[in-house]
């Protein structure tokens, strides 16, 4: 018997210690649980691109704007106090999209199935007008990017989550219309793409990339065929055991947030 206990203590070690931190698990080792949330950085047509894939069946998706009194979070450290003193501890964030100047959500935007601003069908200058553009949601079904003008009131009145920006990086498997290859509008560029409604990505660019080699990782590298544009320079992640993606000073209006179910 006390052969066999000191036998299994590292595997109960090894237990104990995933449990602990299990988005650290990886999907290429099947010894190891399937974890609720992963993160890589992954090379690209000579770019480097943080990404962090999420299980939905695994992680829930919720987002966040303003505190009890109604002033916007703005950053990663607001929020996280915020989602603490409700008992929640976020395994990741990052901007939820393109805000207006008085810190608002610059299209329709849902939060615990509450429509917080409607959609934004608008015409107008810059990325989120650079149509088509579109809304990224969770419903009962899962995780969607959908087209704005496909979008319908019913549909909006189904989403427990949602944030609409642009412009759209892929649409049913094709690039962006608007994209050019050579283009020299290089950034640093975040989004979200869906393989499934189950299986969702959020992107960060390393370095800076132009739309069309942004949306090419989301098709070709990702396999999303659904694929939006969240937001450009100002775009961050967090994740709490990584060094580089700590709370810092960029202000956000609403954030995306993941939680361990």
């Amino acid at each position: 018997m006390f052969r066999q206990v000191l036998f299994n203590l590292p595997a109960l070690a090894l237990a104990i210690w995933i449990g602990a931190f299990p988005f650290l698990a990886t999907a290429g080792d099947a010894t190891l649980p399937a974890a609720p949330l992963q993160y890589s950085l992954k090379s690209f047509e000579g770019g480097e691109f943080h990404v962090v894939r999420v299980d939905l069946q695994r992680a829930s998706v919720s987002s966040v704007w303003k505190d009890g009194p109604g002033q916007p979070l703005l950053t990663f450290q607001n929020a996280l106090k915020h989602l603490r003193e409700s008992k929640t501890e976020p395994l990741f964030m990052t901007n939820a999209g393109i805000f207006t100047p008085n810190v608002a959500p610059g299209g329709l935007y849902v939060e615990a199935g509450e429509i917080k601003v409607p959609i934004n069908r608008n015409n107008g200058e810059g990325n989120f007008h650079l149509k088509p553009n579109g809304v990224f949601f969770i419903d009962g079904e899962g995780a969607h990017v959908e087209d704005t003008d496909r979008v319908t009131e019913n549909m909006t009145k189904t989403m427990r989550v949602a944030t609409q920006s642009g412009p759209l990086l892929v649409r049913d498997g094709e690039l962006h219309p608007k994209f050019q290859v050579d283009s020299e509008n290089k950034k640093i560029r975040s989004g979200v793409g869906v393989v499934t409604p189950n299986d969702v990505y959020f992107v960060l660019s390393k370095g800076e990339v132009n739309f069309h080699h942004f949306a090419r990782f989301f098709r070709d590298e990702l396999k999303c065929s659904n694929a939006l544009y969240l937001d450009g320079v100002i775009s961050r992640f967090y994740l709490p055991n990584e060094p580089a993606f700590q709370p810092g000073i960029e202000q956000f209006a609403a954030m995306l947030v993941v939680t361990a179910k």
